[in-house]
């Protein structure tokens, strides 16, 4: 059995280089501590900064046969910490900015249901009022709520003109206001 503790960097990727898990293993020893030191000065998350280092050292074990290119060990794995905590930041901004994007996304969903709702409270508000309205100025507001039809469009379907499909609606909400509002009925 050998041991590798008195190797040098360049002797342990000499000999990682032939598959030798021992080595592997005491570069890990060597270099665990100080890389996870560097990684917690620039991120406070513990468990992120392990995942990094432990990413990297996967990372030299599965690619142990491409690394003869190494001169100096310890340069190496601080580069690709380094590179992984740039990667790390990168990674965290794009999902806060998906995170921001999903939340005012949600606000406006919401508005947009509160304003549907809205909307839909006073079209039966409108339609359980319409009783009132002569039969033809009823027509006019139900072509609108209902269909969504313009003036024009109102006076086409009912062979009307378009003034007095206007003239419906001015008396329709005239009759609407009278009936519903607050200070109509406070005078009577």
């Amino acid at each position: 059995m050998n041991s590798y503790q008195h190797y040098t960097d360049g002797e342990l990727v000499a000999v990682l280089l032939q598959g030798e898990k021992k080595a592997f293993e005491e570069i890990y020893y060597r270099y665990i501590n100080p890389l996870t030191q560097y990684a917690r000065k620039r991120i406070s998350d513990k468990d992120d900064c392990f995942e990094i280092i432990q990413e990297v050292f996967e990372s030299i074990w599965l690619r142990h046969s491409e690394l003869a290119h190494i001169t100096i060990l310890e340069a190496y794995l601080y580069r690709m910490v380094k590179y992984k905590i740039i990667r790390y930041f990168q990674h965290n901004q794009v999902v806060k900015k998906y995170q921001d994007h999903f939340a005012r996304f949600e606000v406006i969903i919401s508005e947009l249901a509160d304003e549907e709702e809205e909307v839909e409270t006073l079209r039966a508000l409108i339609k359980g009022s319409m009783n009132g309205l002569p039969e033809r100025c009823r027509m006019v507001v139900q072509l609108r709520i209902d269909e969504n039809l313009t003036n024009g469009d109102i006076a086409k379907r009912m062979n009307i003109d378009k003034a007095t499909v206007k003239r419906y609606m001015t008396s329709a909400l005239k009759y609407f206001r009278k009936l519903h509002s607050p200070l109509y009925k406070s005078r009577f």
